[in-house]
């Protein structure tokens, strides 16, 4: 859905679909948390049977499974720069805690120490609400606008700027769309500059902009005049 183009309900595209896949990722963890605290309850006040050894030979498959499985989702997820698949990839990275866990837990149970097993569990249900709460955030920064990172500015005030004519940037304001982004951006250039002129250097900033930053699909250029930047705010600062 994410990646459905542009439509006359929906000018930017769909790409916040990911960002709210994203939050769907977060309940789910919420979910998996209460049922492993709820496991852990049952085992530290209810008499049950230590867990066999074949529960520390699966964990152990588990970790180099789920430690291939993160770098190649989170690989991905970089790739196309979907906040889903990053979320999922979050996911996945706390599996491998997870399976080390399990193995200290079953193992120590084996050994005598029963009250180790529910105990690595409330560790893991920790574990997975840290990861909820991060996933959280990041997705709810991601539909909000939050600031992006200076990075990001960076090479946005770079390539503007490498286009002959612009004398100078400001007001630059990005918009997320989940894998891809808009950018508003003011470009100062000559006062007494033909509009024709100015016109065609707004349409190559775009064009610059969308070549050399991937992330950025949407550009929008107003033009003023060298040295005025009246009326504009700078939310660096706000």
């Amino acid at each position: 859905m994410g990646q459905r183009p542009p439509d006359k309900q929906h000018p930017y595209g769909h790409g916040r679909a990911e960002a709210l896949v994203g939050l769907v990722v977060v309940v789910f963890l919420g979910i998996v948390s209460y049922e492993i605290i709820s496991e852990a309850y049952r085992k530290l006040f209810i008499e049950t049977a230590p867990p066999d050894y074949t529960a520390a030979v699966m964990a152990g498959v588990g970790v180099i499974a789920n430690i291939v499985m993160t770098m190649y989702i989170m690989r991905m997820g970089k790739r196309i720069n979907s906040p889903a698949i990053m979320a999922d990839a979050q996911h996945q990275k706390v599996d491998i805690f997870s399976c080390v866990a399990i193995m200290v837990g079953v193992l120590g149970s084996r050994l005598g120490l029963g009250f180790l097993d529910p105990l690595v569990a409330v560790f893991i249900a920790i574990m997975v609400l840290k990861t909820a709460f991060d996933v959280g955030r990041e997705n709810i920064n991601n539909i909000l606008g939050a600031v992006p990172s200076e990075e990001l500015m960076e090479d946005i005030e770079k390539s503007a700027l490498s286009v002959a004519g612009v004398q100078g940037i400001h007001e630059v304001r990005i918009n997320y769309f989940g894998p891809y982004a808009s950018v508003d951006v003011h470009i100062e250039v000559d006062g007494d500059m033909k509009l024709r002129d100015a016109h065609e250097i707004a349409h190559t900033v775009e064009r610059q902009v969308i070549d050399d930053i991937d992330i950025i699909k949407i550009v929008n250029v107003h033009v003023c005049p060298y040295g005025e930047k009246s009326g504009c705010v700078d939310w660096s600062e706000a």
